[in-house]
Parts: structure tokens; sequence; C-alpha cells
């Protein structure tokens, strides 16, 4: 969020050498160009008598406007965003502005909004600030870097900062304490209960049963208990059209995404569900603790010893069956990215063995849509494509997209550096110069056309048509001068894309192996169909579109 805002400038022009000119009398004061901050977090949001990211706003623009010594100023909110870190993206926005030498002040409502973190607070007080000549004031703390009581308020800032850390650390802690207070209780603090149950609307924490779901629950375990495989629960379930957990959450409403809409019974749903002790009355809370008969059991106990030694009695048949896969550890690059084309579902790396026991044995992986075997629909089955085959596919594609995307840029830089697109910068340039001081006369004569209204050096017809007159050219003016700043917005000369997606995109346009890392920068979504047809979607595609629409614009200057 960022709002700008001039103050008082009609007689204020910034000569660009950090002095203003005051009705053309050039005076050697500091342009001061603040950044207002504010910041609330999380915790804070909504308490009664608490912060307010409103009134922190205009608490400080009251002030710039109180104090005549402000040129312009621009206005960064961090809304939810912690004290303790100083990683916000409007204190980061802030930073560049600062460093770009755009900015040159800081005002902020207290020191405990710039930050709670005592070293860094006092870092940036301290050392970046004065680095870059940047004034610093808190409003409330009334505190002003450039005054002359500075150096004894420095003796109290550490201290301020120190409580501002303080407080973060003990309301970190109290929070942690509480949390686990409530596990070893068994209060359940989760968003969405597990099936089978729901929220007691008369006691906060508990679960009670839904009789809706909870019978489909005794059904997966008494299935399981009698042979039926995970796939054919899931199968039965869905012929009976049966809505899965995540389905029948979204038709209560309970969960809005679309996506869950035509959610399906999976072997994954069925196996969490065996395995989960909450249906015995346990509460398992993280990795620690766990409470026991804290709310009404769905399965007993001795059905749920059975239900496991079964999964561990099936498991060890499997892998005699088919070996175990040893070093064998496929890594899944396109977790949750990955897409069936078919059916929307997502897609799971699946692993195999081919010739088993024989000399030639060997184990790969293929990545497969979930809703195949679990819906018991042959038209999934198809959509299906090797490990390598996908890794291959996709990295070649990047590496295409990201010389392209380098390619582009390059030859942008040199239409930049061409003379005909120098020339034509330089004609917008003048262009735009005329047109605008013409607006400003305009703009001048008007009040003088009044003046000569009053006096009756003019009658009313004549005001009145000259005035129509200058205003209908202003307003023509004004929508030239829009336009030609686009283009020459354009045309500028050092185009740049986003810096971090630029540098990145230069560093990995020779990449031969994918990693999870590189795909989790640069792969939005990748969506397999039937016949290994592959759709990817990048996430830099708007970056390249903008480089393209650039190119397109500057093509017949290079022409020419």
């Amino acid at each position: 969020m960022a709002r700008k805002s001039r103050l008082d400038t009609a007689a204020i022009l910034d000569n660009g050498q950090g002095s203003v000119l005051l009705n053309g009398i050039k005076d050697s004061r500091t342009v001061y160009r603040a950044a207002l901050y504010a910041r609330l977090s999380a915790e804070d949001s909504g308490k009664a008598g608490g912060e307010s990211i409103e009134n922190q706003i205009s608490l400080l623009e009251l002030f710039v406007k109180e104090n005549g010594e402000f040129f312009s100023y621009e206005l960064f909110v961090d809304n939810g965003k912690s004290g303790v870190t100083f990683d916000r993206p409007a204190f980061n926005k802030m930073m560049d502005k600062i460093k770009q030498g755009k900015l040159n002040c800081v005002i902020v409502k207290d020191l405990s909004r710039l930050g709670r973190n005592y070293l860094e607070a006092g870092n940036y007080l301290e050392q970046v600030f004065p680095f870059y000549k940047v004034r610093f004031i808190s409003v409330l703390d009334r505190y002003d870097s450039i005054h002359a009581n500075a150096a004894d308020e420095g003796l109290v800032i550490p201290l301020k900062n120190l409580v501002n850390s303080s407080y973060a650390k003990d309301i970190s802690k109290k929070a942690a304490s509480a949390i686990e207070v409530k596990m070893k209780q068994g209060v359940y603090r989760h968003r969405y209960v597990p099936y089978g149950y729901k929220k007691d609307p008369e006691k906060k924490g508990h679960l009670i049963i839904d009789t809706d779901t909870a019978c489909n629950v005794k059904d997966i375990f008494r299935w399981y208990r009698q042979g039926e495989s995970l796939g054919g629960i899931a199968g039965q379930l869905n012929k009976k059209e049966i809505p899965c957990p995540a389905r029948y959450q979204y038709e209560k409403g309970e969960i809005k995404e679309e996506r869950h809409k035509n959610s399906v019974w999976t072997n994954i749903t069925i196996k969490r569900i065996l395995e989960n002790r909450v249906y015995v009355g346990d509460m398992v809370c993280g990795k620690t603790y766990s409470s026991i008969n804290t709310h009404e059991a769905i399965i007993s106990r001795e059905e749920f010893s059975e239900a496991a030694k079964l999964r561990e009695e099936s498991h060890a048949k499997w892998e005699k069956a088919n070996g175990s896969y040893g070093c064998y550890k496929p890594e899944n690059l396109f977790k949750g990215k990955l897409r069936c084309g078919k059916c929307g579902m997502a897609m799971k790396l699946v692993k195999r063995i081919k010739n088993k026991g024989k000399i030639n044995e060997r184990r790969y992986a293929v990545y497969q849509c979930c809703g195949y075997k679990s819906k018991f629909q042959k038209e999934c089955s198809k959509v299906t494509i090797s490990k390598d085959e996908l890794d291959n596919a996709v990295a070649g594609a990047l590496q295409l997209q990201l010389k392209t995307f380098v390619n582009t840029e390059k030859i942008i830089s040199d239409i930049n550096k061409a003379s005909a697109a120098k020339s034509q910068h330089e004609e917008v340039y003048l262009q735009l110069q005329s047109k605008k001081g013409r607006a400003a006369k305009l703009e001048n004569m008007e009040e003088g056309l009044y003046e000569d209204f009053k006096e009756g050096i003019l009658d009313k017809s004549e005001y009145l048509d000259i005035r129509q007159r200058h205003t209908s050219e202003l307003n023509e003016l004004k929508k030239e001068i829009v336009q030609l700043e686009a283009f020459r917005k354009s045309l500028k000369r050092d185009f740049k894309t986003v810096v971090n997606t630029a540098e990145l995109i230069r560093g990995l346009q020779d990449i031969h192996n994918l990693t999870n890392d590189i795909t989790r920068q640069l792969i939005e979504r990748i969506t397999v169909y039937e016949g290994k047809r592959i759709l990817v979607k990048y996430t830099f595609e708007d970056e390249l579109e903008k480089l393209h629409d650039i190119m397109g614009e500057r093509g017949g200057i290079s022409n020419s």
C-alpha cells in the first residue's frame, strides 16, 4: 500500500541539488522527501483499544502537514506483519527507494512500529539511516535524529528497542506456553475437524460425533478388517456417491476452494483415516504431546489395533512380493504443481520395479493421476508419464524459455543504444516540455482572465468564450501529455524487468538438471494430457510477455 502526496508546492521547485527554489530565491535547506511507515502485527489486529493502521496513518499525515519542512511524502504500510523481523514487503520497498536516493526521511508513530528486534532496530538507527543520510523521526517518542538533543536521546533509544524486543519474546513465550497447555489438555485447536466429527457448539475445542459421516468411518474399518484393499474401499464409497472428506466440507461451506468440488475417495484418504488415533478418542498434537480419551470414540481400540496389524502385514507381504526399493528414492520435483489434464486431479510419483529378480531388473518411477484405480475409472488410466521423460521434457522447455528471455532482453538493450531510439526519445521529451509549458501558461492565464472580467476589460460573453476555448485546449493538452508520457516510458533507455526475476533467470539459463529450488521459483503449474502432451505455465510469463511487447514497440525504431 503506497500513497503519495505533494505538500503546498506551488512555489517550491526541486533543483536536483538538495536545495529548493522558494519564490525564485535559492534556499540551502535540505529537501525532505519523507516515507511515512505504519505497521500492525496480526496479534494486535482487532483488539479493543489496540493499534489501528488507520490511526497510525492519520497521525503521520497530520504530523507532516503541520510541519512545512517536507517537500513530499509517500506512505508504506505493512499490515499483519510482525515487528520481530525486518523482512516485510512495504519496509523493503521503502528501503529500496532510500537506496535509490528517492527518499531521505523516515517517520513512524513510535519506535515499536519500526521493529521490536533490539539489534536490528539499533542497526537501522545508528548505521543504516545515517549512512544513507536519512533523517529519522518517531512522533510519539519525540525523537528527531537531526535535532541538537539527538545525542541525549541516543541513550534512551536502545533501551526502548530492548523493551520492544523483550516484549516480542515474552509474547512468543506466552503464546507457546498457552498452546502447550491446550495440547496437554487435549483441546482441539485446528480449523478443520477430522472426518466423522464436528465441533461441539457448547464447549470450545471439544469434538463430538457427526452422525452423518461417522457411519462411513465405521464401514472403512470394518471393510478393511474383512480383507478389502484401500483401493477397493475407495471404489465402494465412490460408487455409492458418498462425498469424500474434502468434498463434504466444501458442500457444507467450510472450505471454499473450487478444486474440492469434485474430489473423490482415494487410497491415501482411506489410509489416513485408518492411521488416525482420533477415532479411538485420543488426541495427538504435534510430535510430543498426546491425550487419551478426550472425546467420544467411533472405533474401539481393538478394532483400531487389528487394522494397524493388518496394514503392517500387508506392507510386509507387498515387500516380499515386490522387493524393497532400497536406496532408490526418486525425488518428486513437481509436488503440488502437477495436474492431470483429463480430470484435473493431482498427479503423484509412483515407484515401480521391472523384471524383478532378473539380471536386467530395473527400478523406475512414473507420475500418475491420483484418480487412477481409486476412482475405478478407465478414462484416467492412460494419463501417466515416466519421471525421466517428464523431467527431461520440462528441463528442455524451461531452458528454451530462459534463453528466449535473456536474448529478448539483450535485443531490447541493443535497440535502446541505437541512435534512432535516442533521437526519438529526445524528440518525445521536447514535445512533452513544449506541451507542459503551454498547459502551465494556460493555467496561469486563467487567473488573469478573471481579473480582466472583474475590472470590465472583458464583458461576460467575451470572458466565457475565451475561458471555454482555454479549457478545451487545456483538456486536450492534458490528454496528449498523458499519451506522450506513456510513450516516453516505453522508450526509456534503461528498460528493466523485475530485478529478482531477471537476475535469477540469467543465472539459470544454462541449467541441465532440475532441482526442487528451480521448479519452485520458475514453474507455476504443469498439466499432463493423454499421449504425454505437456503444458507448462512459468512464473515469469508476465515478464516475458512484457519483453515481447517492448520489442514489438521498438522494432520499427531498430529498422529505421
